[in-house]
């Protein structure tokens, strides 16, 4: 680069610690080369590996939200599938058993109206006169 070799600021090996690379050694490389080419001082910026790294962790962050959650997941399925008209009975009758039967209490642990409960109750009611 005919440039002079500059000195890299104390923190950086704190910085380049604490992230991962997704990339592996051709992202260090990366971003290494973009620092030098752009040193403008006899020191490496700081900002530019921060700047590479909130970016990157921002788009990690992202996907992350797109896609389901490998671990700590709220619910597990056997091989087939529930359908909704289940799913939303067993939602229902675990938020009842939780709260000790009480209507409001249900439905605010299901995010509904206790008008909203009570109609979907009514509903499964009508239609399984056995429960």
């Amino acid at each position: 680069m005919q440039r002079n070799k500059p000195t890299p600021p104390e923190e950086l090996i704190t910085l380049l610690s604490t992230y991962h690379f997704p990339g592996n050694i051709r992202e260090l490389e990366s971003v290494i080369f973009d620092a030098v080419s752009n040193h403008a001082t006899g020191k490496l910026s700081l900002d530019l590996f921060k700047t590479h790294i909130a970016n990157k962790r921002s788009f990690s962050s992202a996907d992350a939200a797109d896609s389901p959650p490998e671990k700590n997941t709220m619910v597990s399925f056997s091989h087939q599938l529930p359908t909704l008209k289940q799913i939303e009975q067993l939602l229902i009758d675990e938020a009842l058993k939780r709260s000790n039967s009480n209507q409001s209490i249900a439905a605010l642990s299901l995010g509904i109206s206790r008008q909203a409960l009570n109609k979907r109750l009514k509903k499964a009611n009508t239609k399984d006169p056995v429960k």
